[in-house]
């Protein structure tokens, strides 16, 4: 997650946290619905990095932008919150796509 001081959350993140994932440019609209899950208990801060998992939603063009090494801005509606970056597709199913990510909370 970014921290508070470059614009970013005041307060962490926990499992369930339902974002916007922007993977379009920084003028670019194409937004999947995605749920953050950390191990059990795990709070991410504003400025910390951590692995986790993400379950999206699936739409048109998600599977060709979920590539390792992928990057895309996590928003809480036009304000930048956190980065992320694919490390592995684990699967997918007629309705979702789970991944692991390495996130930075702004």
């Amino acid at each position: 997650m970014l921290a508070s001081d470059q614009g970013g959350r005041r307060t962490g993140i926990r499992s369930g946290y339902r974002p916007n994932h922007n993977f379009g440019g920084t003028d670019g609209r194409t937004f999947y619905i995605g749920q953050v899950e950390f191990a059990s208990g795990e709070l991410l801060n504003p400025g910390e990095s951590r692995e986790a998992l993400i379950e999206f939603l699936r739409g048109p063009g998600l599977v060709e932008a979920l590539q390792p090494g992928a990057t895309w801005r996590i928003q809480e509606g036009p304000k930048l919150v956190a980065t992320g970056s694919v490390i592995e597709v684990l699967g997918e199913t007629e309705q979702s796509v789970r991944a692991i990510a390495g996130l930075r909370l702004r």
